[in-house]
């Protein structure tokens, strides 16, 4: 048996027979956190149907239960275990990565009652922005223009924030389409598939930079328009003023909404976006379509609030 220990949300993880190349590793500790493991689905106890289960999906106090058809079954439950078996011996563990790192963690996350955005947050000069948006909105490719601009990644795709307002250090990657990939002129043989068939690459370890500092939360940023050019007097960032909207926007665009209600957590996460607002700025960021644009934008450090209040 391998077993293999790493960092990330401030937590230590013990994962078992499965390498997370994605994340830091961190020496043999004692103190672990979350376990990663494969486990007999048939050992699960039986839940009752819950009324935000799906087909695929389905709750009990702190146990939460997923299936992705074809290639493996996860189960995330007391706070501290993400268990997954695979559909069949010839489902590579590559792909059940994909979704540990995904939808599992970020249940668990939910569960241990962070506020789990889904969208990308960068640290510059010791402070955060986080970067929301919904799927395609551009979010990872603004994330890496604003890292060649001379930010750090501090999460991807899962945002995970405590109750000091700090912003985690998550999953430190950027996942790009091949489009992107070519326009940033890197190197697409080099780099991993995040899934088969799919032209979608995962950049991580050397090939970004890093921060695994928990850090202050200065602003964020709401992706509006990204395939609408702004014309030179108009403005990129438009304030956010209205604490309603900003409740709407943030609760929207939580990690996995309906896992935030099956797992019973609608009235915490209320109230941890409450106290977000209240000493956050927040704001519309339109982006030009066209990558060249967008690196011209991220090298105006135009994104500290600091920078263009």
């Amino acid at each position: 048996m391998s077993t293999y220990f790493y960092k990330a949300f401030g937590l230590i993880l013990k994962s078992i027979n499965l390498e997370l190349p994605e994340l830091e590793k961190t020496d043999f500790n004692n103190n672990v956190d979350l376990i990663i493991r494969e486990e007999d689905s048939n050992n699960w106890p039986n839940i009752k149907e819950n009324i935000n289960a799906t087909p695929f999906l389905n709750f009990a106090e702190d146990d939460l239960r997923l299936d992705i058809e074809g290639i493996c079954k996860i189960r995330v439950y007391d706070r501290k275990i993400i268990a997954w078996e695979k559909f069949d011996k010839t489902i590579d563990k590559n792909e059940i990565r994909v979704f540990l790192l995904g939808s599992a963690i970020g249940a668990l996350l939910i569960q241990k009652n962070f506020l789990v955005l889904h969208g990308c947050s960068l640290e510059k000069e010791g402070k955060s922005i986080v970067c929301l948006g919904i799927s395609g909105s551009g979010k990872s490719t603004l994330a890496y223009a604003l890292m060649e601009a001379g930010w750090n990644i501090l999460a991807d795709d899962i945002v995970a924030i405590n109750s000091n307002g700090n912003v985690l250090p998550g999953i430190p990657r950027v996942k790009l389409w091949l489009d992107a990939i070519n326009q940033f002129d890197l190197e697409q043989k080099k780099l991993l598939r995040v899934r088969k068939n799919l032209n979608k690459y995962s950049l991580f370890g050397n090939d970004i930079k890093k921060c695994f500092q928990e850090t202050p939360l200065e602003a964020i940023y709401f992706i509006k328009n990204r395939n609408v050019d702004k014309t030179p007097n108009q403005k990129i960032f438009e304030a956010i003023n209205s604490k309603k909207l900003s409740l709407l926007l943030i609760r929207n665009l939580s990690f996995r909404p309906r896992f935030i209600k099956g797992l019973n957590k609608e009235a915490l996460n209320f109230l941890k976006i409450i106290e977000i607002i209240k000493k956050t700025r927040l704001y519309s960021l339109y982006l030009p379509s066209k990558i060249e644009d967008l690196r011209q934008i991220c090298r105006r450090d135009i994104f500290l609030t600091n920078s263009f209040h």
